[in-house]
């Protein structure tokens, strides 16, 4: 049951994973219709000028140039802003990363990831022995459960093997 939920669990991280990147892509391409809005409100504020300015035009017809004018600045400007924005907010991004939540594990195989932390994530297989004052027997079942899980990585290291903890 505990090796079910350690998958759901990564299937979450690997589904929130995908839509930060979605996220991330979406962002980009809002980015670039902004920039393109606000280039075509400058180009429409300028014909409302050049159309304000026109001799031999109905006063109306001038004063709707006009307003046109002041709609297409502040659209314009708008956008530039939001444009300008969402570029710093992008570039702000920082990968947070969070702590690994072990609540799935068994009491035991709590006590080996604790001991791990506080020997700066490495010991040996009969360290953990001595430590925990566990039979080797016991240990190398945890450690390959543990394995399993990928809460941790086991390697050769003379005559017993040394366990570090995953970094991700």
């Amino acid at each position: 049951m505990d090796l079910r939920v350690f998958e759901l669990k990564q299937d979450i991280k690997a589904v929130c994973k995908m839509l930060k990147q979605v996220e991330t892509s979406l962002k980009k391409h809002v980015n670039k219709l902004l920039w393109i809005y606000s280039g075509i409100c400058l180009l429409m504020m300028i014909i409302a000028i050049i159309g304000l300015f026109q001799s031999g035009l109905i006063p109306l017809i001038k004063t709707a140039f006009g307003v046109l004018a002041i709609i297409f600045l502040m659209g314009m400007i708008l956008s530039f802003i939001a444009a300008n924005e969402l570029s710093k907010k992008h570039e702000d991004i920082v990968e947070v990363v969070e702590e690994k939540n072990f609540d799935y594990l068994m009491p035991e195989e709590k006590d080996v990831v604790e001991l791990l932390k506080k020997n700066d994530n490495a010991m040996t297989q009969k360290e953990i022995a001595i430590e925990l004052g566990l039979s080797k027997v016991k240990v190398h079942r945890l450690i390959k459960r543990l394995e399993q899980k990928k809460v941790i990585k086991k390697y050769e290291y003379g005559m017993t093997n040394k366990v570090k903890l995953e970094s991700n």
